[in-house]
């Protein structure tokens, strides 16, 4: 029980990071407050995603939590790597 206290408000936290990454959009290659607002949200996302699942290990191998808790740190995590990697692609320095 303890575990989904902490587990839910982390992905919560990185569920929110994810929305401000995907919700963010630069008006050019100019617009660096728009560029760093993605970059740092993404860089939250990805932190916060690592530590969820690393924080999962311990309830999943004790079997107090399903192996399905991984799941939201893992696609979180795709989701802000993938958006970053666009816009470093779309939006070069």
């Amino acid at each position: 029980m303890i575990s989904a206290v902490v587990l839910v408000p982390l992905n919560l936290a990185t569920a929110f990071c994810i929305y401000s990454v995907l919700s963010i959009t630069p008006r050019g290659a100019w617009d660096d407050d728009a560029l760093t607002g993605i970059a740092t949200a993404g860089f939250f996302a990805e932190v916060l995603a690592v530590l969820t699942a690393l924080l999962t290990i311990g309830p999943v191998k004790a079997r107090w939590l399903s192996k399905w808790w991984f799941a939201a740190p893992i696609v979180m995590f795709a989701i802000a790597w993938a958006r970053l990697s666009y816009i470093d692609h779309v939006y070069p320095e």
